[in-house]
């Protein structure tokens, strides 16, 4: 038979989960203590609007993303042609046009995989950064081959 604060416990679980957006990754973790810890990580549209709102709504062309940003125009292309990270505002315009924000999330991304020498995804299905499945192993591979 399950206590008063089992039912507490299990309902509010149902009810954060119920109310969440949907791609909304939640991390759930037991503490030594027998507690329950859920961390939820923030979408890519909150990320974008709270780091990047000031580019929210500016356009900008791959050359003058690769002039603003100094990435490889060929990286930036492939991003759009290859991969799929980046889509144009208006497919039909010459020069496709591009959201400023997030262009700047992904050069964000691609440097930070650059610094620690990875290069692996740089977005995962949700638009969020990929997290590596096995970072220590990683690691060491680079370390490996220096």
């Amino acid at each position: 038979m399950a206590t008063k604060l089992q039912t507490d416990v299990e309902a509010a679980v149902e009810s954060l989960l119920q109310n969440l957006p949907p791609g909304v990754k939640v991390d759930v973790n037991f503490t030594p203590d027998g507690a329950i810890t859920f961390t939820v990580q923030q979408t890519k549209e909150q990320i974008l609007k709270e780091k990047y709102g000031h580019l929210l709504g500016k356009k900008l062309s791959l050359t003058e993303a690769a002039k603003k940003y100094n990435v490889p125009r060929g990286t930036l292309l492939s991003w759009v042609y290859y991969t799929n990270y980046l889509s144009p505002v208006d497919s039909d315009a010459y020069p496709k046009l591009f959201n400023e924000a997030e262009v700047a999330y992904l050069v964000d991304i691609y440097e930070e995989r650059r610094r620690v020498g990875s290069k692996a995804l740089l977005v995962d299905d949700d638009g969020l950064p990929y997290e590596f499945k096995h970072p220590n192993l990683a690691e060491y591979r680079r370390n490996k081959k220096n």
